[in-house]
């Protein structure tokens, strides 16, 4: 399983203060994590720091949890006013 980190809530992935310290970045990174790349949600540092320090990782307007998909899908995040879910890649024509 593919643990990768979401927000739930409409306002955005925003890392608290305390998040930003156990991840060893700058508070004024604490919006970077917003932008949708899949390598940032999967990132083992940030996932420990979810399962650490449970609901004290939500910055401003955020509800950020983990969400696990199997190994074998092909997924990406879909943003909605910043309230997110993870979705199976598929084809799609216009």
């Amino acid at each position: 399983m593919i643990k990768v980190a979401i927000n739930q809530c409409f306002g955005g992935f925003c890392l608290s203060e305390k998040a930003c310290q156990f991840l060893g970045i700058p508070e004024d990174d604490a919006y970077s994590y917003m932008l949708v790349d899949e390598t940032q949600r999967v990132d083992a540092n940030l996932i420990r720091c979810i399962e650490t320090l449970g609901l004290e990782v939500n910055g401003d307007s955020a509800n950020i949890t983990i969400v696990e998909i199997p190994d074998d899908v092909e997924w990406h995040i879909v943003n909605y006013d910043g309230c997110e879910h993870i979705a199976e890649n598929h084809r799609t024509w216009r």
